[in-house]
């Protein structure tokens, strides 16, 4: 704050696709005067991925903020959701994912560390083996999250998230070769080096075609046990391009540029 910086930028190192989101994200909390910003996708009914909700108080007070995914369902039940986390009329959950990847504001955060001397809230999160609930799938330990930092905030800082569409900003390493095929196999995003790498491949290939390019169709491929369509390995540097705007400014004639597989 003393060296004029604004923001801070906290996010998931796992998921290299963030990078795609953040000036966008910046721009909204400039423009909103958030405190704190979420980026957020749209999310699953029961995914297990927090929810962004908004969560008012008896008083009419309010905070937005991430309700992890083992609490939403039973906190919904219990308030004005009988159904629980159930999709609504677009097929997804009404409560965006949290991808924990955090915008926060300078002016905002330090003295809301000074006060707190950094210390946010624990909680215990069981994660089970299987959906008999009877055995612990890793060792149960307190933790805490960055995301229960507007619980610290003034009532009076404005928090809010940003969405984006999954394809551009959310494909996370965070499953083994092992765990990542058998959640192909019951339906769900794997979430693992292969879909990593090659969901990269995807998004560059596909915002060469919405700048115009020419960009060949993929190929059907299977890694690790996974069926991945498997567009051209497209890669750029910051220095190259950092939105979509320059992207479209590098390719000034794009019907002339063609990608091969």
């Amino acid at each position: 704050l003393y060296e004029g910086r604004r923001w801070v930028v906290f996010f998931q190192d796992t998921n290299g696709l963030f990078l795609k989101t953040i000036l966008a994200t910046l721009g909204v909390s400039a423009e909103l005067g958030f405190a704190m910003n979420s980026i957020a996708v749209p999310r699953r009914a029961k995914d297990a991925m927090g929810g962004i909700a908004k969560l008012t108080r008896p008083d009419g007070s309010s905070l937005t903020m991430n309700v992890e995914y083992n609490q939403l369902d039973p906190l919904l039940r219990a308030t004005s959701y009988p159904d629980g986390d159930a999709p609504d009329e677009t097929g997804f959950s009404p409560f965006p994912g949290n991808m924990n990847s955090l915008v926060l504001a300078m002016d905002s955060y330090l003295p809301t560390l000074e006060r707190t001397s950094g210390i946010i809230a624990e909680f215990v999160n069981p994660k089970y083996a299987d959906a008999t609930r009877t055995a612990f799938k890793s060792s149960t330990r307190l933790e805490c999250m960055m995301q229960d930092f507007p619980k610290e905030l003034p009532a009076d800082a404005k928090v809010g998230f940003t969405m984006f569409d999954t394809w551009c900003s959310y494909s996370p390493v965070k499953n083994s070769p092992a765990s990542a095929m058998q959640k192909f196999k019951d339906g769900n995003h794997p979430q693992s080096g292969t879909t990593g790498e090659t969901d990269l491949f995807a998004a560059n290939c596909r915002i060469l075609r919405l700048a115009g390019a020419q960009v060949e169709a993929p190929s059907k491929r299977t890694f690790n046990g996974i069926d991945v369509d498997l567009e051209a390995l497209v890669v750029w540097s910051p220095q190259w391009a950092v939105s979509f705007g320059e992207v479209r400014a590098r390719l000034p004639a794009p019907a002339r540029v063609a990608v091969s597989q």
